[in-house]
């Protein structure tokens, strides 16, 4: 019998106020750039905490199972939504996200506790830095972005009216099941921070 794989990341999910701002914030995007861009279902918004990758079903178990012992160790905590960006750079245009700030020890120690618990079960992890993003779209012909004045002036549309906050408070082991429509997202396992 041959090993089921899954796709894994943890991830945290929007509130419905910053699923509203995704939402709105992409519809304007979109008009602006409506080339070279292959942008997300909003309702597939969040914030990656942690790719994993292919995982069998014996390694997730185990996986879920050292996520729930160090969620204790991690206490609630909120971000701050930033306007749209091109990220890495306006020169290397890969993304289209919205970064978010603020309570920097408290997001690196949840990512580092996580990491350390995958990394117990055995799985290897590269150590990428720590940059809590919400991806709005991938960008898939740089080429659109080459004026990069122009490419600033439209982002400058979207300088943040208020304070989004980002409450923190739980976060989930999703499975990704990928499909011609994009991917999918299936909750494997929530749980609670500081409980």
């Amino acid at each position: 019998m041959s090993l089921q794989y899954s796709r894994i990341f943890v991830s945290i999910k929007p509130t419905t106020t910053v699923l509203n701002y995704v939402k709105d914030a992409m519809h304007s995007l979109q008009m602006d750039f409506k080339d070279g861009v292959r942008w997300i279902r909003p309702e597939t918004a969040h914030v990656t905490v942690e790719f994993i990758g292919e995982v069998s079903e014996t390694s997730l178990g185990d996986v879920i199972a050292k996520i729930g012992s160090v969620t204790p160790n991690v206490s609630p905590f909120t971000l701050l939504l930033k306007s749209p960006e091109v990220a890495p750079t306006l020169k290397r245009p890969r993304l289209i996200w919205i970064p978010l700030i603020g309570q920097a020890e408290e997001i690196q120690h949840l990512f580092l506790e996580v990491r350390s618990a995958v990394r117990n079960c055995g799985i290897s992890l590269d150590n990428k830095r720590v940059l809590p993003h919400i991806t709005l779209g991938r960008i898939s012909q740089p080429q659109y972005f080459n004026d990069h004045r122009a490419v600033e002036k439209k982002l400058e549309q979207y300088a943040m009216p208020a304070i989004i906050q980002l409450k923190i408070s739980e976060i989930a082991v999703v499975q990704s099941i990928l499909g011609p429509s994009g991917p999918t997202y299936i909750d494997r396992k929530q749980y609670s921070l500081g409980a």
